[in-house]
C-alpha cells in the first residue's frame, strides 16, 4: 500500500491543495480574512505533502535524503508545515467564534490585514 497509495495521495492532495491556494488568493476571495488562513493552511499542507512525497521516494531507491541537507531540510518543512496546519485552524475557530458571538467587534478584528500579519507570524515562529 505504502509504495503505491502514497505518491497517489500525496501527487492529488498536492494539486487539489494548490487549486484551492488559487482559489482562495484569487482577487475576490482575497478581500475575506478568513480566506487567508485557508490559503496559507492550503499552501502549509501541500508543502508537507511534498516533503511526505520526499520520504517516499526512499522506498523507491532514491537515495535524495541522505545527500547533504535533504534531511534536515525535509525534516524542518514537515515540522514547520504541521506547526502551522494546527495553528491556521486555531485562527480559523477563533476567527469563526469572533464572528459568531462578538459581531460588533468583528469588523475591527477580523481584516485582511491582521489575518495576513498572523500568518505571516506563524510562518515565521514556526
Amino acid at each position: 500500500l505504502t509504495l503505491y497509495l502514497q505518491p497517489v495521495i500525496c501527487i492529488f492532495g498536492m494539486i487539489g491543495n494548490l487549486i484551492a491556494f488559487f482559489v482562495f488568493f484569487s482577487v475576490k476571495m482575497r478581500t475575506i480574512s478568513s480566506n487567508i488562513y485557508l490559503a496559507g493552511l492550503s499552501l502549509s499542507n501541500s508543502a508537507f505533502l511534498f516533503a511526505l512525497f520526499i520520504v517516499w521516494l526512499e522506498i523507491t531507491g532514491v537515495r535524495l535524503i541522505h545527500q547533504n541537507g535533504w534531511c534536515q531540510a525535509v525534516i524542518y518543512t514537515s515540522y514547520v508545515c504541521s506547526f502551522l496546519s494546527v495553528w491556521l485552524i486555531v485562527c480559523i475557530a477563533i476567527e469563526n467564534y469572533i464572528i459568531t458571538f462578538h459581531l460588533s467587534k468583528a469588523a475591527k478584528l477580523c481584516t485582511v490585514y491582521r489575518a495576513t500579519v498572523v500568518v505571516v507570524g506563524l510562518t515565521f515562529f514556526g
